[in-house]
């Protein structure tokens, strides 16, 4: 199943992102999109190339998503967790919120990496902010079984296409 669907990405306090991406898959608990990078992007120590494949994974009972990388050949560039909230999903349209504090797990996961944790405003509403912190709890305690979980659905996809 691949047809064009858009990732749109709501920086928090309004502004939008969108993406076009490929729609791999969409269900119930799970949906998957493929952006190819048409641009360099460095995050930390890591720099993705134009060409590079990003599969975008989106739970909408889930407190984060989560970016894989991969080169042309399919080897990980490394994998990105977002803090999220207001996630919804249709075969047209991806939509999520973007919460501030991002888990970066370079290739080998030997480093993990908070990236934006100062950029959560103090004087945002404490429900919220307990939420972004036990979100990123969350993920740094259970990143390993999340990434191989979802190498194994990339896999899969990557079989029956």
């Amino acid at each position: 199943m691949q047809t064009d669907c858009r990732e749109i990405k709501q920086i928090f306090g309004g502004k939008k992102k969108i993406y076009p991406c490929k729609l791999l898959q969409l269900n119930d608990n799970r949906g998957v999109l493929e952006y190819e990078l048409k641009k360099v992007h460095h995050v930390r120590n890591i720099i993705l190339k134009p060409g590079y494949i990003t599969y975008a994974f989106y739970w909408p009972e889930k407190a984060y998503n989560l970016y894989k990388w991969e080169d042309q050949e399919g080897k990980s560039q490394g994998n990105y967790f977002n803090v999220a909230d207001k996630i919804h999903l249709s075969k047209e349209t991806f939509f999520w919120r973007d919460l501030f504090v991002d888990i970066l797990v370079p290739p080998g996961e030997q480093e993990v990496f908070t990236i934006d944790e100062q950029e959560v405003p103090e004087n945002i509403d404490r429900r919220l902010k307990e939420y972004i912190f036990d979100s990123q709890r969350y993920i740094l305690q259970n990143y390993s079984r999340i990434i191989a979980k979802t190498d194994r659905i990339i896999e899969k996809i990557k079989k029956n296409n």
